[in-house]
């Protein structure tokens, strides 16, 4: 862009656009100050969903094939009565989220060793 080929009006027009990006970037550097300040454990609205995920404790991840070892003990331990998903995962101390994940993959994967049972329960298959 060559400036001295610029009009009087261009140049007005330039003026205020770059004018108008100035705001633009502190109202972007405002709302990332207060982003940053949730994550820093800031203020956060009672139930907001920056209040619940701050409650969830995240610790360091486990072993790779931990989950594994862990259901399929506590399948064996359950007998042939088996577990329910939600049984499982307090057991476990993990949500039942994972647990369903766990399952579902074993199934895709042809697991001859867990055999679902019933609604949400599995038990193990010597």
């Amino acid at each position: 862009m060559n400036l001295s080929s610029l009009s009087a009006a261009d140049l007005k027009r330039l003026s205020q656009l770059l004018e108008k990006r100035d705001a633009l970037k502190a109202q972007v550097d405002a709302l990332n100050d207060q982003i940053d300040s949730f994550a820093s454990g800031g203020k956060t609205a009672k139930g907001s969903a920056v209040a619940k995920a701050k409650s969830v404790v995240k610790g360091k991840r486990g072993k790779r094939g931990q989950l594994t070892e862990s259901v399929l003990a506590a399948l064996r331990e359950a007998g042939a009565s088996g577990l329910t998903i939600k049984d499982l995962a307090a057991k476990l101390g993990r949500d039942t989220g994972a647990i369903h994940t766990w399952f579902f993959n074993a199934k895709k994967a042809k697991r001859k060793d867990v055999k679902k049972i019933g609604e949400a329960q599995w038990q193990w298959v010597a």
